[in-house]
């Protein structure tokens, strides 16, 4: 999965659904994930939409993701897909 600006959340966390919980870990203002408001939101929103939002550069929430991803599969032992394809 190609994760950038343009990817959709909805997509991300289908695909990392872990990715609910650990998003605190990127910014604590993330919690509102959790929120009616909060999953309403993600059906549309982007990468970029969480980083306008946050107020942080798309690319540091991307390797942040990215990083989490991995050290999630990791710990799991399941297979590290290449997160640019």
């Amino acid at each position: 999965m190609i994760i950038d600006g343009n990817t959709k959340l909805k997509d991300l966390l289908a695909a990392y659904p872990y990715l609910e919980e650990e998003a605190i870990k990127i910014d604590d203002r993330f919690k509102i994930i959790h929120s009616p408001i909060g999953k309403m939101l993600l059906k549309k929103a982007t990468v970029q939409d969480l980083s306008d939002k946050a107020e942080l550069d798309v690319q540091v929430i991307v390797d942040q993701i990215r990083t989490i991803i991995e050290e999630h599969e990791k710990q799991d032992g399941t297979y590290i897909e290449d997160l640019d394809a």
